[in-house]
């Protein structure tokens, strides 16, 4: 009995210690950054990170330090981080890799994102947790009297080779604002990811589960989102996009409908994190091997590229023709955003950009 309880009480010793040195080495991750580590949940086995965990704000430096990588604009000398960006948790892996589940507003919205560090604390990869505005939205159903509410929740696991995540997003019904929702549809996801020991992350399985009806515009919207759970490092995402862009419900979608903005928003989201691979891959894709083009022509209309960083970019090449064909490709663009503002002041918020570009002859007929 005796030498039970010894190996029992071993046992325990070693797991404290090993614990103890986990929590060390990410304490350590994050108070190289002058962060605290006391201060931020530190997670097990489970992933459980909501909105309302108790975040730490990061100051400007801390934020461009961690977020510079996933979200580049904070990279910037310029960027005024502080009071925009938290860090919500952490988890050091088996490897040593550190991860950090951190939070970015967005105006009335915001993202969180799972980012990995390597052992001296420099950004490696990250990808994105999980989108405010997936999280509860209510709008009037189209040709019925039924609001329709829109609910997203994630949490998920560390497994021995990186983590999963799961999603759950629900469609809902209530005949008034103030009744209690009904479940109408679920569609359920897993994302099993992979972390090796430099923090590089691959999406290597998605685990795809359905209950209910679920329409099929709803499915195609989906289907798109789950672009943002590519990692940054992922280089075939412009691949991956261009095949989303050619199914059918997307080729033919309206310019005014959600799935154009989705696709619109991943665009940008690529071009933002990797632009000069950005521009030659669709130097390479020219006319019919890009489905990419109709969106891409449109970009910058409703804010998902700016011009002036796009021309910066394009500066940079040496294809002389290649850069012809993207000026070719979005010479409709707002030249710059002094004309973004004449335009704007010129037909109004409510017209569209379309309408504004928009030439008649004489007898007043659209010719353009």
């Amino acid at each position: 009995m005796k030498k039970v309880s010894f190996f029992l009480f071993l046992a325990g010793a070693l797991v404290m210690m090993a614990c103890g040195k986990s929590s060390k080495a990410g304490a350590q991750f994050l108070e190289n950054l002058g962060i605290d580590g006391g201060q931020v949940q530190m997670l097990g086995d489970t992933i459980d990170v909501r909105i309302d965990t108790t975040l730490f704000h990061l100051n400007t430096e801390q934020g461009r330090a961690l977020l510079g990588g996933i979200v580049p604009e904070w990279a910037q000398d310029t960027a005024e981080v502080e009071n925009v960006a938290s860090i919500a948790a952490f988890k050091t892996l088996d490897n040593g890799i550190s991860l950090a589940f951190l939070w970015q507003e967005w105006g009335d919205g915001g993202s969180m994102y799972v980012c990995s560090y390597d052992k001296q604390g420099k950004f490696v990869d990250g990808v994105e947790y999980i989108n405010w505005h997936a999280l509860n939205q209510s709008s009037l159903e189209e040709g019925s009297s039924f609001f329709l509410n829109w609910e997203e929740r994630c949490g998920g696991n560390f497994t021995p080779e990186g983590f999963t995540i799961h999603r759950i997003y629900k469609g809902m019904r209530t005949d008034s604002e103030m009744s209690d929702f009904v479940p109408q549809w679920t569609i359920e996801k897993k994302y099993v990811y992979k972390v090796d020991d430099k923090g590089v992350m691959t999406l290597a399985e998605i685990q795809p589960a359905q209950v209910g009806k679920v329409p099929a515009e709803v499915l195609t919207l989906d289907d798109l989102r789950d672009m943002a759970k590519l990692p940054a490092s992922d280089k075939q995402a412009l691949d991956k996009l261009n095949k989303k862009a050619a199914a059918n419900g997307v080729a033919q979608a309206d310019e005014s409908s959600k799935i154009f903005s989705e696709v619109e928003n991943a665009i940008g989201t690529i071009f933002e994190r990797h632009p000069l691979e950005f521009l030659q891959w669709m130097i390479n894709h020219p006319g019919e091997q890009s489905s990419l083009n109709r969106f891409i022509e449109k970009a910058d209309g409703y804010g998902y590229i700016d011009r002036a960083t796009f021309d910066a970019q394009l500066e940079k090449l040496t294809d002389e023709a290649g850069k012809e064909y993207l000026s070719n490709l979005t010479k409709n663009w707002f030249n710059s955003e002094k004309e973004a503002v004449v335009a704007e002041d010129d037909f109004g918020d409510d017209m569209s950009y379309e309408d504004s570009q928009a030439v008649y002859d004489e007898e007043g007929n659209l010719v353009q």
